[in-house]
């Protein structure tokens, strides 16, 4: 699959300067995420998603990876938390003490950012936001703005899955 070239591809170097910028790569990189997760809505095609065993760590690697845009991750996580659901193999191979602490790291990091996403605005309720990007042109400014925003709510659902994900493997311990 895709999916896995796609892992091994060092990101653009303007995606490397700005993780923020959305480029073709990550563009391509949503989709095949998407398209994964509509499809692990069935059960005959997670099944043969799941039967690739590079499949897994490949979701991991991109989720642990702050290289990767913030749609990635949050795709990557949605993607995580819909092969689990409802399914005891997965469940059963990534509940091992590794993976939960790295998963736990990760729900500590994303749950650190969303905090203070949420509460920095109150530190900066007088900043005027033409100034905030360095530039004067209102349009590029929206822009940026709006895809700082959409980052920000990309991180909050990043954060909700990764809960889900570690409800469904506390489930399955208990």
């Amino acid at each position: 699959m895709s999916l896995f070239v796609l892992d091994s591809i060092t990101p653009p170097t303007i995606a490397q300067k700005d993780p923020e910028v959305v480029s073709p790569l990550t563009t391509l990189m949503i989709n095949n995420l998407l398209f994964l997760r509509n499809a692990t809505f069935n059960r005959s095609c997670k099944l043969h998603i799941l039967t690739d065993k590079a499949f897994l760590p490949c979701l991991l690697a991109f989720l642990q990876s702050r290289q990767q845009h913030p749609r990635v991750r949050a795709y990557t996580a949605a993607t995580l938390w819909s092969v689990l659901y409802s399914h005891q193999g997965v469940k059963a191979a990534i509940n091992n003490e590794e993976i939960r602490s790295e998963l736990g790291l990760l729900q500590n990091e994303y749950s650190r950012q969303v905090d203070i996403d949420k509460y920095s605005h109150y530190r900066d309720n007088g900043a005027d936001p033409a100034h905030e990007f360095g530039g004067t042109n209102i349009l590029v400014n929206k822009d940026r703005e709006v895809e700082a925003c959409a980052n920000k709510k990309m991180e909050e659902f990043t954060l909700l899955a990764i809960n889900g994900i570690m409800h469904l493997l506390d489930a399955k311990a208990s």
